[in-house]
C-alpha cells in the first residue's frame, strides 16, 4: 500500500522537510561522486555501534564519533533506498513540521534517528560487530509514529495494487500505521526466528526492522511533549 496523500490542510510551506529532502539528495549525489571512497565515508560518517561504544566505554571517543550518529541519518546505500525515505518524508514530514515548528520539528527528526539506530544496536545485537547502520528510516518512522499519536483519525490516500490496477483506498491513519508497525514487529520477532531470534541478528534482508520499530515509538513518545514546548 503506497500513501500518497493526507487529508490534513499545510498552512504554510514545509521549509525544513523541503530542506531535509535536498540535503539527503545532495550528500547522495556526493556519495555518487566519490564512489572509490565509499568505504572511507560509511567508516568514518555512518553509524558503527561497535566503534562507537568501545570507545565510549574506554573514554576515548572522538568528536568525529560522536557526529557520525548524527550523518548516518543523512547516509543512503542505494536511489531506491534514498528514493523510498524522500517519498514517506514528503508525505508525512509537513504534518509533523506544521504541529511541531521548524525547529522543534528538526531536533524530533534527528532525535528519532539516534533512538532509531540506538535500538537497531542494542536489540538486533550488532554492537560488539563491525556491521555499519545509516539511512533515515528511523527518522522517517519517527513521523510515521507522530502522525499516528497526533491525527490517528486523519484520512491516508493510498495506492492499494490489485493484480495490474492500482486503486486509490481511504484509510484512517490509525489503521495504516498499525499495519506499519506490524509489519515490523513481524520481521522482527517471525522472519528472524528461524536464524536463532532478533536480537541475534542485524535484520531480514538487510534491513533495520529495529531501528523502524524504534523510531516509530519514539516518535509517537515524544511528540506529546514536543507539542507543549514554545514553538519557533
Amino acid at each position: 500500500m503506497i500513501p500518497y496523500k493526507l487529508n490534513i490542510h499545510i498552512n504554510k510551506r514545509p521549509i525544513v522537510t523541503y530542506c531535509l529532502i535536498c540535503f539527503c539528495v545532495l550528500i547522495f549525489t556526493i556519495q555518487l561522486s566519490f564512489s572509490s571512497r565509499l568505504g572511507w565515508i560509511y567508516g568514518h560518517l555512518g553509524f558503527n555501534p561497535n566503534e562507537f561504544f568501545r570507545d565510549i566505554n574506554n573514554g576515548s571517543i572522538s568528536a568525529l564519533q560522536m557526529f557520525s550518529i548524527v550523518s548516518a541519518i543523512f547516509l543512503h546505500k542505494s536511489g531506491a533506498h534514498l528514493f523510498i525515505n524522500l517519498y514517506f518524508l514528503f508525505i508525512f514530514g509537513p504534518v509533523i513540521e506544521q504541529k511541531l515548528g521548524g525547529c522543534k520539528y528538526l531536533f524530533y527528526f534527528i532525535f528519532c534517528g539516534i533512538l532509531g539506530f540506538l535500538g537497531q544496536a542494542y536489540f538486533a545485537g550488532i554492537a560488539g560487530t563491525n556491521q555499519i547502520d545509516i539511512g533515515a528510516s528511523g527518522s522517517i518512522s519517527g513521523l510515521l509514529g507522530g502522525v499516528l499519536f497526533t491525527y490517528p483519525r486523519a484520512k491516508i490516500l493510498t495506492f492499494v495494487p490489485l493484480v495490474i490496477v492500482f486503486y486509490v483506498v481511504e484509510f484512517p491513519a490509525f489503521i495504516y500505521l498499525l499495519f506499519f508497525v506490524l509489519i515490523q514487529i513481524y520481521n522482527v520477532f517471525f522472519l528472524l526466528l528461524k536464524e536463532g531470534f532478533g536480537f541475534l541478528h542485524y535484520g531480514h534482508g538487510g534491513v533495520a526492522w529495529w531501528s523502524h520499530l524504534i523510531g516509530f515509538i519514539t516518535g509517537g513518545v515524544i511528540i506529546p511533549f514536543l507539542k507543549k514546548m514554545p514553538s519557533d
